[in-house]
């Protein structure tokens, strides 16, 4: 199987530290797997991502606070899944198939991404086929009150508006919440009041504590073909 390894611009001219890199097979359609990358930690998420075969991965990158707002990190990526959509075949992948992942603030994009209205970009509904949030943050609250908004800049309107937890989709696809079994207290609480507010409007959405991993280590799981967390992303492909 050949495969190639591309970087492209996002948003040419727009926010040009902003790009992402996708890998494909040159002649069949394979769902897609995208990924929120954290534009620090790119090669930690090919790592990680390497091993699951017969997909078609992309990370998105994003420019970070406070060189631009929330609302733009999030508009970022849903810019970036809109062009996955529009140009899927032309990167070996099955726009019918598209499924979302990210961790820690990858996981509250994946939320959001979620949480978007396609049919202001056009897309269909539906445009999302399953995610896996892994280690995210659902409602920023305790970051706009803490010191790290002196980067962020979170006003509290824009907190509401940023935070997964007070904008469920109409339409949710199934979804598995991650969290590592030994992170934080806060972070496995995060993970379980976003589950429980999906539940409540009758979604699909499970919860995963994988193992006694922390947050750093949590992510290193989709290497281990036999981890939960990779088990998980690989049966919502259909691989």
């Amino acid at each position: 199987i050949k495969w190639s390894l591309l970087k492209l611009m996002l948003i040419p001219g727009r926010h040009p530290t902003a790009y992402f890199d996708y890998s494909f097979h040159v002649s069949r359609a394979f769902p897609i797997m995208s990924y929120a990358c954290q534009p620090t930690h790119p090669a930690l998420a090919w790592s990680a991502m390497g091993d699951i075969k017969g997909a078609c991965v992309v990370l998105n990158n994003y420019d970070l606070c406070p060189t631009v707002t929330m609302r733009e990190i999030i508009s970022q990526n849903r810019s970036a899944l809109k062009w996955i959509y529009q140009n899927a075949k032309k990167i070996g992948g099955d726009p019918g198939r598209i499924h979302v992942t990210g961790h820690s603030a990858g996981g509250h994009l994946t939320a959001m991404l979620m949480a978007t209205n396609w049919k202001q970009y056009d897309l269909p509904f539906d445009v999302i086929n399953g995610a896996v949030p892994i280690s995210g943050l659902f409602d920023l609250e305790p970051l706009r009150i803490s010191y790290l908004n002196a980067d962020l800049h979170m006003t509290k309107e824009e907190c509401v508006d940023v935070s997964p937890v007070h904008n469920l989709p109409k339409f949710m696809p199934p979804t598995v919440v991650a969290v590592g079994g030994g992170e934080t207290d806060e972070f496995r609480r995060q993970s379980r009041i976003y589950t429980d507010k999906c539940r409540e409007h009758g979604f699909d959405v499970s919860y995963l504590e994988v193992e006694n991993h922390d947050h750093v280590n949590v992510v290193g799981e989709l290497r281990n073909l036999n981890s939960p967390l990779t088990s998980a992303l690989i049966y919502q492909m259909g691989l």
